[in-house]
């Protein structure tokens, strides 16, 4: 939790493998790093584990962004080896971060071109 300026008030609130946590590791990892975006994962890949709340196969993705805050996160759910759900996590972050770099980047553009009218 320290690395990524996670409050450990969160995990005790939130379980570990939660949308709720993985905001904060993107938030956190932004915040340490200095970098505009932040991603964070948190799951189970198996072959054991798993909560009430979700199963083995499970992986919460959370994008932030300093100038917009947190964009997106959601609980991914997938079938398959420990190594594939890692597998599919990690592109499922990252597709989430390109589409929202790509959005904020159309908008952007956008304000920019109504600018000049």
């Amino acid at each position: 939790t320290s690395l990524l300026c996670v409050d450990e008030r969160l995990t005790g609130v939130e379980e570990i493998v939660s949308c709720a946590t993985a905001q904060a590791m993107a938030c956190g990892v932004s915040a340490r790093l200095g970098s505009t975006w932040g991603v964070g994962t948190t799951g189970f890949a198996g072959p054991s584990g798993g909560s009430s709340r979700y199963g083995v196969g499970t992986v919460c993705v959370a994008v932030f962004s300093k100038k917009h805050g947190v964009f997106s996160s959601r609980a991914l759910h997938v079938e398959g080896a420990r190594e594939d759900v890692m597998t599919i996590g990690a592109v499922g972050a990252l597709k989430m971060l390109l589409k929202k770099w790509i959005e904020t980047c159309l908008s952007c553009k956008e304000s920019k071109n109504s600018l000049d009218v």
